[in-house]
């Protein structure tokens, strides 16, 4: 059996780190869904998606850089059965995947419905499963370990058919014409502009910087957070309201409105408006204020 070995080196010091056995597979689906997009290029739609009829929830729903549907499925160690069982659920249950992304994000252009890819992450697979997943359409493999607490290694194992990884075409001869100057980012124009507002409630309002997010507090209690995806062209704005207490049941039914309770997702509280206009922004400032408001104490 092979066996992988991480050493770190430090000038003449070398330490071997040990890999991290049998780690939870609700800590490997964690850390990806925190990293789809550094890790696979993968918006993260859905996390324990759930469907009428299925007998257990779909690990992680998102969207590759060319809007094909994607499934990741997580085990310590698995063969491929479950992955297959996805795969057929979202070939019959396209308008579930598009309903569940319209909840999500304002997708630019179409699903691709085409490419479809089922994607199954474990610390291990048997040869018989990475011998069946090359002759699956976009059906990946990839083997994931833990080294130390610092280090995570990454094997893709296989190369489906047609896996939809996109080949630029030949350029052509010639001289190239001048490439125009870039054209300025509506969308740091409209993250600037909420800024601005939730500055402008209060002296009080200090915010700061995290990984995925900018959250504002009013003195130490947070009422509002934003993160900004200008690749999907949105704001994701949270707010510290409950839906259905502080926020009517009627104003929930609002477009750019969703209740985000038992559904995992970065910023604070369960209300969440999404932002890609100005007019959105003037739709929202009416509840970032009763946020402001609500977080006096």
């Amino acid at each position: 059996m092979s066996e992988n070995k991480l050493f770190l080196t430090i000038s003449t010091l070398v330490h071997e780190i040990p890999e991290k056995s049998e780690e939870h597979k609700r800590d490997i689906q964690a850390l990806f869904e925190e990293n789809l997009e550094t890790f696979l290029g993968i918006r993260l739609i859905s996390s324990k998606y759930r469907h009428p009829g299925m007998e257990g929830p779909i690990d992680t729903l998102g969207l590759d850089a060319k809007n094909n549907p994607t499934i990741i499925v997580f085990g310590r160690r698995q063969n491929i059965s479950r992955g297959l069982s996805h795969r057929q659920w979202l070939e019959e249950n396209r308008r579930a995947f598009e309903h569940e992304v319209s909840r999500q994000e304002n997708i630019r252009g179409r699903i691709v419905w085409s490419n479809p890819r089922v994607i199954c992450v474990a610390s291990s697979f048997g040869k018989d499963d990475i011998q069946a997943a090359n002759q699956i359409k976009n059906f990946e493999l990839i083997q994931c370990k833990r080294y130390g607490s610092e280090l995570l290694w990454l094997d893709f194992l296989n190369e489906s058919p047609s896996n939809g990884v996109y080949e630029p075409p030949p350029e052509p001869l010639g001289p190239r014409p001048p490439l125009p100057p870039p054209p300025p980012k509506p969308i740091d124009h409209l993250y600037r502009k909420l800024v601005d507002y939730i500055l402008s409630l209060g002296g009080n309002i200090t915010h700061r910087h995290q990984k995925m997010t900018e959250t504002f507090m009013r003195g130490k209690i947070k009422f509002v957070s934003l993160q900004l995806l200008p690749k999907q062209g949105i704001i994701h704005v949270g707010m510290a309201l409950v839906p259905g207490r502080d926020v009517s049941h009627s104003e929930m039914e609002l477009e750019f409105i969703r209740d985000m309770t038992g559904v995992g997702h970065w910023g604070i509280g369960n209300f969440r408006v999404t932002i890609n206009s100005e007019q959105d922004i003037e739709d929202a400032k009416p509840f970032i204020r009763r946020a402001y408001n609500k977080a006096y104490r």
